[in-house]
């Protein structure tokens, strides 16, 4: 991410066990999941990741097909 307020390398995505985490890498402002801040954690459909003064909505993808025919 290349902006002003965030770290060269702030966080880092891994999936574990068909789970996707983020993971802070020591950054000056942290990294926040709904507003709370973390060192790691496991991020669900939705989730509000802020990373300095930016802001994204995690979209998992494969949630999204398993609810498809549930309705």
């Amino acid at each position: 991410i290349r902006r002003q307020y965030v770290s060269r390398h702030p966080a880092r995505l891994h999936q574990d066990a068909g789970a996707t985490y983020i993971e802070d890498l020591g950054s000056k402002n942290g990294v926040r999941v709904n507003a709370i801040r973390v060192d790691r954690q496991q991020l669900r459909d939705g989730d509000l990741v802020d990373i300095g003064r930016l802001r994204f909505r995690f979209i998992d993808l494969m949630a999204s097909r398993g609810s498809e025919g549930n309705a």
